[in-house]
């Protein structure tokens, strides 16, 4: 069947992409693709997932562009099937705006981000370990536009958040601190860069 024939070619795909030969991969998930959205439409499960698998070649490749409008697709499948407010909905818009991100678009990547940061927020709350990886990425953003105090301030906020809803052994904390020093250096505030530096080693030792 039609069916069976996409799911070896996506089969052959995923070979292909373990063994980082992202082009070949690529060439086969579009014939999966376009398989299937005459067979199943673009509103189903396999068809989905056809698209994460280019969308996740390209990224790899630095195809951004090419990814971005995969990931669009996607999101409107999402957004169908599974409303806004769901996981998977979020996690195509952080693909997107780690896209903008690659493509030196802090803007852009900044205004996914803070929709993404809001979905999380009513489904999980600040609890959720998205909410303060999204917030960090928002950060980091405003800090390759020159906005530092405004980095430094999202960033407090998602320490604010580790200290009172999750742990200091949280992952992002020790990352966090060193990205609130980098600004501080950036600013010429050596004296409070160092000492958060310092704060940064401590934790980690």
């Amino acid at each position: 069947s039609d069916e069976y024939y996409a799911i070896l070619l996506s089969m052959i795909g995923s070979c292909y992409s373990d063994l980082e030969d992202y082009n070949q991969a690529i060439v086969f998930y579009t014939q999966a693709i376009e398989i299937r959205e005459e067979t199943l439409g673009k509103e189903h499960d396999d068809y989905a997932n056809s698209l994460y698998n280019v969308i996740n070649c390209y990224y790899a490749l630095g195809g951004y562009n090419k990814a971005i409008k995969y990931a669009t697709e996607l999101l409107e499948i999402q957004e169908k099937l599974l409303g806004k407010e769901h996981l998977d909905y979020v996690s195509s818009l952080s693909y997107i705006a780690n896209c903008h991100y690659n493509l030196g678009d802090y803007d852009k990547a900044i205004e996914i981000n803070k929709q993404a940061v809001e979905i999380v927020g009513k489904i999980g709350g600040k609890k959720h370990s998205d909410y303060v990886s999204l917030l960090s990425n928002i950060a980091i953003c405003n800090h390759r536009l020159g906005k530092y105090n405004k980095a430094i301030e999202i960033n407090k906020q998602a320490i604010e958040i580790i200290e009172q809803v999750l742990e200091k052994g949280h992952p992002d904390y020790g990352v966090l601190l060193n990205n609130i020093a980098s600004c501080y250096s950036d600013l010429g505030d050596y004296s409070n860069a160092i000492e958060i530096h310092n704060l940064a080693i401590a934790i980690k030792e």
